[in-house]
């Protein structure tokens, strides 16, 4: 069976360890991504707590780009322009040739913090 890698249709913009609000230019622009969310994934939630409701946003980059890491903020550039922060990144398919970056990430605002 073929293997074939993500179809890293979108980009982002990664500011590394900081906020874009206290630096407006971001240290790489127009890194190739693909935003997933699995349909079927267990979604960590508090019973009657929707503001503690975090879907499962995975951040798909290729191999061999910049490796948004945890406490980077992504800002996917898109119809509405979505800020994330990264919780954990982890190479996929290690040693095969549809290895790519995964990286778990939640929806923030453009100072880095929660909505």
């Amino acid at each position: 069976m073929p293997v074939s890698l993500p179809n890293f249709n979108l980009t982002f913009d990664l500011w590394v360890a900081t906020n874009p609000n206290d630096q407006p230019v971001p240290d790489f622009a127009g890194v190739p991504c693909q935003v997933y969310i699995h349909s079927r994934a267990d979604i960590d939630q508090i019973l009657n707590e929707f503001s503690n409701w975090l879907p499962p946003v995975y951040l798909r980059v290729p191999i061999g780009g910049p490796k948004p890491q945890k406490g980077d903020v992504v800002q996917v550039i898109h119809l509405a322009l979505d800020y994330y922060r990264v919780l954990w990144t982890q190479n996929i398919h290690m040693g095969f040739p549809n290895e790519y970056v995964m990286c778990l990430v939640s929806q923030c605002g453009p100072d880095g913090f929660a909505r």
